[in-house]
């Protein structure tokens, strides 16, 4: 019901960039915190802060947000390969049905020029309501775990250092190395929402060397009020097996704590088997968002 929702305008929202701190000679730093909360400790809260986090830092880095009939709707249409900057956020979807709600989000999509459909359920009672539905109008579900940080990691034993976002991106061909390798196109929009993230989002690159300086794992701390996000691990093919991913997410969980967040999370492929890598680490499940994408016809 309702008067139907205008069509997107597609505005460019202000995008304020936040200076790094100065890395001049200042007082010593604190000493740690004690751990904010029990490692069996689950709430709801914490769940809807992490969802509430990762949702401002995608509206900071969209060319425009924009109110759709079931919620809001996160569109860049100068890089539509990349699903995380295009998509329909499912905030009040009542009792509507898949159809009706595919339809919907099929209409945005087409009015910013998109070649898929990408509806994101954070809400679980939703996502459950909405699978069988949704699949049979060709969306795929992909499923993603936040799990929060339960206990406080040790320091680790190889040495972790701040490392600039150049100094990541002139290494990522070698820590991909064994990935497929995307599209240019798709190479440079990602760089870009990269780029759009880091200068919307205060946020670290931590990173360990081999003995010749070069940087073989890294990995992004993204933070904002108290809440602190642990993104993008990677280590170069050759460089496995050393424990380096551990350190680096040791290394960077630490320096969230030490700077005052109180909610440590990242977030993981739950049908995979990085999430129990995670549980190895100290990070406990708080629940699952659910993205459902309808990918373009393929060509040929």
């Amino acid at each position: 019901g309702g008067l139907p929702l205008p069509r997107p305008q597609f505005c460019a929202p202000p995008h304020t960039r936040r200076s790094p701190p100065g890395r001049g000679a200042g007082p010593p730093p604190p000493p740690p915190r004690p751990f904010p909360y029990p490692r069996t400790a689950v709430s709801s809260a914490e769940l809807q802060r992490a969802q509430d986090f990762q949702a401002a830092l995608d509206e900071r880095a969209a060319e425009c947000v924009v109110r759709w009939e079931f919620g809001t709707a996160l569109l860049s249409p100068s890089i539509v390969r990349v699903w995380d900057a295009n998509y329909c956020r499912l905030e009040n979807a009542g009792e509507a049905g898949p159809g009706e709600i595919a339809e919907a989000a099929a209409e945005i999509s087409a009015g910013a020029g998109l070649p898929h459909v990408s509806v994101v359920a954070p809400r679980k009672p939703d996502a459950a309501r909405l699978s069988a539905g949704l699949r049979g109008l060709g969306f795929d579900p992909i499923r993603h775990v936040s799990m929060a940080l339960r206990e406080r990691p040790a320091r680790p034993q190889v040495e972790v250092e701040e490392v600039s976002l150049s100094d990541v991106a002139a290494v990522e061909r070698e820590i991909r190395a064994d990935d497929d390798p995307d599209p240019p196109e798709l190479t440079a929009a990602l760089a870009e929402i990269t780029r759009r993230i880091h200068t919307t989002t205060p946020s670290r690159w931590l990173a360990a060397r081999d003995d010749d300086g070069q940087i073989i794992g890294r990995a992004w701390l993204l933070e904002r009020d108290g809440v602190a996000q642990i993104e993008d691990v990677a280590t170069a093919p050759f460089a496995r097996g050393r424990g380096l991913a551990r350190a680096i997410v040791s290394a960077a969980a630490l320096a969230a704590l030490d700077s005052g967040a109180d909610l440590v999370f990242v977030v993981a492929d739950a049908d995979e088997t990085t999430p129990e890598l995670y549980r190895k680490l100290g990070f406990e499940p708080l629940g699952i968002t659910t993205r459902f994408v309808r990918k373009p016809p393929a060509v040929g």
